[in-house]
């Protein structure tokens, strides 16, 4: 099975910061694919089909550093691809990179799910840019930059992000080509 897990924070206090960008790509990938979300112990899920392969979509209603801890409830399924999406502060607001393996970057969500999920670092990310956020010209430290509220235009144009980046992943979930996905990530920054 694939698993398609969006990373962010439950909540409605949380629902438009840019550490819940994950979640905002399986709601867009809910939409494209008429998913439906079900609760299921500290996480919601929707099974989907494409060319006779299961694909479990994921969103913990753990919080963000806690995310890894969805895996102790999937220990009796055998996960061939994990793939995760998540926010990343260090690319421009609404660029998209695709990346196999590599450090946690700082992410507390990617930690978790590197220290207890069943792949370890063996998983393939998504990462959304949000950029860093900046008060009166000072620029917030990275807690408070993915934590505060972004701008209606700001959702609007990382959706547009978000979208794309759900129909990379949708292809690389059939094609299994990662050089494609990182050049479909390119040409899309352009």
């Amino acid at each position: 099975m694939i698993v398609v897990m969006g990373l962010g924070n439950p909540g409605p206090e949380y629902s438009s910061t840019a550490h819940n960008i994950g979640f905002r790509c399986i709601d867009i990938a809910s939409g494209i694919l008429s998913l439906q979300m079900r609760k299921k112990d500290n996480f919601l899920e929707a099974d989907h089909y494409q060319d006779g392969r299961k694909i479990k979509f994921i969103k913990p209603l753990t919080y963000m550093n806690l995310s890894g801890e969805v895996f102790s409830h999937l220990r009796n399924i055998e996960i061939e691809k994990l793939i995760v999406f998540c926010d990343n502060i260090d690319l421009e607001p609404g660029r998209i990179r695709f990346h196999y393996q590599g450090s946690s970057a700082g992410h507390n969500g990617l930690k978790s799910i590197m220290s207890l999920g069943p792949k370890g670092n063996d998983f393939y990310r998504m990462y959304i840019g949000v950029g860093r956020e900046a008060v009166n010209g000072i620029v917030l430290d990275a807690a408070s930059s993915v934590l505060r509220k972004m701008s209606a235009e700001k959702i609007a144009a990382l959706d547009e992000s978000c979208a794309k980046a759900v129909g990379i992943v949708m292809d690389f979930i059939a094609d299994g080509d990662v050089d494609a996905a990182k050049r479909k990530c390119a040409e899309k920054n352009r």
